[in-house]
């Protein structure tokens, strides 16, 4: 998908985003970027053009984090 498109990939936006952030309290940018590997760069959506984003692939990704939310808060439980 990447040759059809110049646009930044989602994961490059927010990690851009991130670190554009003004005055971020202390640990934010480490817990953001964080946030960002473990949610964004171990999706589809890591290497996806922004331009190519639609909406079947926002509903897929959250699908997955919350299947990967899920899995993570049972294993604290137990």
């Amino acid at each position: 998908m990447r040759k059809d498109s110049t646009a930044p990939t989602v994961y490059e936006v927010v990690v851009r985003h991130v670190d554009l952030l003004r005055k971020p309290q202390p640990g934010t940018i480490p817990k953001y970027r964080n946030m960002a590997t473990t949610h964004i760069a171990d999706s589809d959506l890591d290497k996806t053009p922004v331009d190519k984003v639609n909406k079947a692939a926002v509903i897929d990704w959250l699908e997955g984090v919350r299947r990967r939310c899920c899995r993570c808060a049972r294993l604290v439980a137990v």
